[in-house]
């Protein structure tokens, strides 16, 4: 990357202000997402890529040092501080195997060669913008994460010389257990083309319809939630017993409800006090009497008629307030919020990182977090063995013959008799 620019600069007695620049790389599917320590500039930073696109670095505290070569021919070993304001690089490494392997590129420019984009009024006082007149990139990969709190996140870098971690074979077989990602690569259960039709019985003896539970865009059932970790089922009799009600993404806002008038069990119809905020299809209201109320249609912000199913009496000016209650299933979106990202599909479709689906066991609000809280949510979770495979495809789907990529393998040698 050096120019001529970039040479005679190094040599000014007064050099210009330098700018570091990070790429974090996470994958093909969610992209680079791009930031910077903004030390010297609060606001974005926009540097040309050497296609000629405007990429935008986003601001974030940022401490890094054990950059600098050595003259023993050591390799250097850099650690990277991050801040994690409100859990985003938390978020980030969560079910990405705290991000090891995954590549880390540091650049450093001149502020005086900054693009115009940059400056007041879309002009560079200083120079003329030359993007290639810097340093050459800094490319290590994460080696391990050294420290996480809910303040930052402090990781160990590596050179991609250094190879005496890698093991081989990559994946790793253990005799009777799935070595596939649940949901993910190899298992993609909640995403297989073949797998159109799974009938799940209900504690009742009813089958959830699957059109209707959890579809995906072409209207074929894809991944109904079934078991916990223990293969504990959550709509057998002897599992959880419970009947499961989709009420889509993971959603912590509380909506609070005041009943206009009084009503009685049954009531398909509530009448209530302008809604501060919508309320979705097939969410509860509990009210402090302890009755529910589950709507049967989608309620708009400033609505004073609930359309649903009362069960218990509501006295005239109750309150109540949207809650999570047991059957109730949600989805936690694997999708890290990346601004810079172009041109990318949906991260919803990273078989890497696959989203996760909870079921509600016991009444809770919706500030609980339903990763923390095992009080009152369950993970739909694979129990890795053959038995969790089975309740899933061989149960409940089409695969009667057998499951779809023909079981487990076997690496123990054959006992004689």
């Amino acid at each position: 990357m050096s120019t001529q620019n970039h040479n005679s600069e190094l040599l000014d007695l007064e050099p210009d202000t330098l700018i570091e620049l990070y790429e974090l790389d996470l994958g093909e599917q969610d992209g680079l997402y791009r930031f910077h320590p903004g030390k010297n500039n609060l606001k974005d930073i926009m540097l040309r890529d050497k296609n000629g696109v405007l990429q935008t670095y986003f601001a974030l505290p940022i401490e890094s040092s054990g950059f600098e070569s050595r003259g023993d021919g050591q390799l250097p070993r850099p650690k990277l501080l991050i801040a994690n304001p409100q859990g985003v690089i938390t978020d980030a490494i969560k079910r990405r195997s705290d991000l090891v392997g995954n590549t880390v590129i540091r650049k450093r420019i001149f502020l005086k060669y900054l693009d115009n984009e940059n400056f007041p009024n879309n002009f560079n006082p200083f120079a003329i913008p030359d993007p290639e007149s810097r340093f050459d990139d800094d490319i290590f990969s994460i080696n391990r994460k050294i420290q996480e709190n809910k303040y930052y996140v402090e990781f160990e870098l590596v050179s991609p010389l250094e190879l005496e971690d890698v093991k081989i074979p990559a994946r790793t077989m253990i005799a009777d257990y799935c070595g596939w990602q649940y949901r993910g690569a190899g298992c993609l259960y909640g995403k297989r083309d073949d797998f159109n039709y799974q009938n799940v019985s209900m504690p009742d003896g009813s089958d959830i319809d699957p059109q209707t539970f959890f579809a995906n865009d072409d209207g074929l059932n894809l991944g109904i939630p079934i078991a916990d970790e223990n293969n504990k089922k959550f709509s057998a009799s002897d599992g959880y017993n419970l009947t499961l009600n989709w009420v889509g993404d993971y959603d912590k806002t509380s909506v609070s409800v005041v009943a206009n008038g009084a009503a009685s069990s049954g009531d398909t119809s509530l009448t209530v006090d302008a809604l501060s905020a919508e309320i979705a299809k097939d969410r509860t209201i509990v009210f402090s009497s302890g009755a529910t109320f589950k709507l049967n249609a989608n309620a708009d912000s400033g609505a004073t008629s609930l359309s649903g199913s009362l069960s218990g009496n509501v006295a005239n000016n109750e309150v109540g307030n949207t809650k999570y209650v047991a059957g109730d299933t949600i989805k936690l979106t694997s999708r890290i919020l990346n601004l810079s990202k172009e041109n990318l599909t949906d991260t919803q479709e990273d078989a890497r990182s696959p989203d996760i689906f909870f079921v509600c066991i016991k009444e809770v609000a919706t500030s609980k977090d339903p990763r923390y809280e095992q009080e009152y949510w369950r993970a739909d979770e694979c129990g890795k063995n053959l038995t969790a495979c089975k309740c899933r495809y061989f149960d409940n789907g089409e695969y009667k013959p057998g499951l779809p990529f023909g079981g487990f393998p076997s690496i123990e040698r054959y006992k004689f008799s």
